[in-house]
């Protein structure tokens, strides 16, 4: 925020106003990114764009009113104000995702009472007919492997909203896991292509010991979006679920899966994908509005039972 209060020539508070015009543009870009692509709502972002937005509005009144004595103490009043804005609201990002993650937790695994007339398939993803080509060979799967339906998440270790509807995953494998295939494909969205990596590779590895939901279940506890979790506790889930601590390290360090990880990502993309967690209920996409036990048991009931889902 200092930019914002260094007196400079005037040529360079033009290039300054400009480079926080850009700066502005690129937070109201990635807010409309979450909105449009995500379909999520992003805090920071909008912190960032409005506190940017606040100082190209003091940067193009000090280039348009010259300064004088009073100035500098409205500016520290100024810099003051934007600080506690952004103090607020941090603190009320940090309540809201306690919340979400208790009510996720709490409700989805309970509530499976739904109006099918309010449950949707996103209309703006095609029907993939070639489902079980995309979930390959040896894909993380729970439930009936020979299910007569097939259920696919795409999901990042990392993402708090797969964290979120993780528990709803759950209620349902344990609901219809007799007679449906669920299959959890592991990509790396959230922070970079590697910042994920070690823990997708760890889910397909669990997958092979026959411990994924045990490894699902760890990650999604000890979850850290900003740093990921450490190779070391990776090491230490695959030995709390009784898998081969070493063999388990060996394949960590030589990459075994790393590939497989990639082509994941590969077909991810070329399905269109924009984010997670992406649901798939026989070939078609869940709408991100009905990420709920109710609405994804009332899609898979219907597929079951081969009626049409309006």
């Amino acid at each position: 925020l200092g930019i914002a209060f260094v007196n400079v020539p005037s040529l360079l508070r033009k290039v300054r106003i400009v480079m926080v015009g850009g700066g502005f543009l690129y937070s109201l870009f990635l807010t409309s990114y979450q909105f449009l692509m995500l379909e999520e709502r992003c805090l920071i972002c909008l912190l960032s764009a409005a506190t940017v937005a606040s100082i190209a509005a003091i940067l193009i009144w000090d280039w348009r009113y010259p300064r004088d004595a009073s100035r500098p103490a409205r500016e520290w009043t100024v810099f003051a104000a934007i600080s506690g804005l952004c103090l607020v609201v941090l603190l009320l990002d940090w309540q809201f995702s306690a919340k979400a993650v208790d009510t996720a937790t709490t409700v989805a695994s309970v509530d499976e009472t739904v109006d099918p007339r309010l449950c949707f398939y996103d209309e703006n993803m095609p029907y993939f007919e070639n489902l079980d080509q995309i979930v390959g060979p040896g894909a993380p799967v729970l439930g009936n492997p020979d299910g007569e339906l097939t259920v696919m998440e795409f999901l990042d270790p990392n993402c708090n909203h797969c964290k979120f509807v993780h528990p709803t995953m759950k209620h349902l494998v344990d609901k219809y896991g007799d007679r449906v295939r669920f299959v959890f494909k592991p990509v790396t969205i959230v922070g970079g292509p590697t910042h994920s990596l070690d823990e997708a590779m760890a889910l397909w590895l669990a997958a092979e010991a026959g411990t994924l939901e045990g490894m699902l279940d760890l990650q999604f506890d000890n979850q850290s979006p900003q740093t990921g979790i450490s190779l070391d506790r990776l090491i230490d889930f695959a030995d709390d679920l009784g898998m081969d601590e070493d063999q388990f390290r060996r394949d960590m360090i030589d990459r075994r899966l790393e590939p497989t990880v990639r082509q994941t990502m590969r077909v991810f993309d070329g399905m269109g994908l924009g984010g997670v967690p992406a649901i798939l209920v026989g070939g078609r996409m869940v709408n991100s509005g009905s990420r709920s036990v109710g609405c994804i048991g009332h899609f898979i009931e219907s597929e079951l039972a081969a009626e049409p889902v309006p």
